[in-house]
């Protein structure tokens, strides 16, 4: 009697949602009118997503003037928040790439209180500092870990509280991995 009841309650809400037109089912105009909420809803994903990336972009002049020297190396840091992963490497990619020569940290808070973080080294410098070392220091600081290849890696980490903090420590970081 119970899964009647839920049954009966669901076929009355869906009836509401998406009343069936003249001829149709039920199930089959409910599951129109789902498909086309959900196409809108990655189309509206899709169109934040971009925003959010054009944002990005644009703080990128902003980062390069505010370019710390450490040891003779150029450093940029920058946080750039609910950015995807990939999205953050093309940041860090095209940073290093204006920078010509030095050092990219990125932080991002991301959803669920997750933190992520880039660091990128432009090729002349993988000698004298890496990626994923520099990383992993910093990762340390938002409650986190990571690593990766010398010209580039990622960290994750939990304390989205910290990730100023975290970002205002990398000069000190590159510093001493500098020697």
């Amino acid at each position: 009697m119970d899964t009647f009841r839920e049954d009966f309650a669901v076929s009355q809400i869906a009836t509401q949602v998406a009343p069936p037109a003249a001829g149709t089912a039920l199930s089959d105009s409910f599951r129109a009118k789902l498909v086309a909420q959900e196409d809108e809803l990655k189309r509206l994903r899709r169109e934040l997503e971009e925003v959010r990336m054009k944002s990005a972009a644009g703080a990128l002049d902003e980062a390069l003037s505010r370019a710390v020297e450490v040891k003779g190396v150029r450093l940029v840091t920058l946080r750039a928040d609910s950015l995807e992963r990939g999205q953050l490497r093309t940041l860090v990619d095209n940073l290093k790439q204006k920078l010509g020569e030095g050092v990219v940290v990125l932080a991002s808070a991301q959803p669920e209180g997750k933190v992520a973080l880039i660091a990128g080294v432009t090729a002349g410098l993988t000698k004298r500092i890496q990626a994923g070392k520099l990383v992993g220091a910093v990762a340390k600081l938002v409650g986190g870990s990571g690593g990766g290849k010398p010209e580039i890696a990622e960290a994750g980490g939990k304390d989205q509280g910290q990730i100023d903090a975290a970002l205002a420590a990398a000069p000190g970081i590159v510093g001493e991995l500098l020697g």
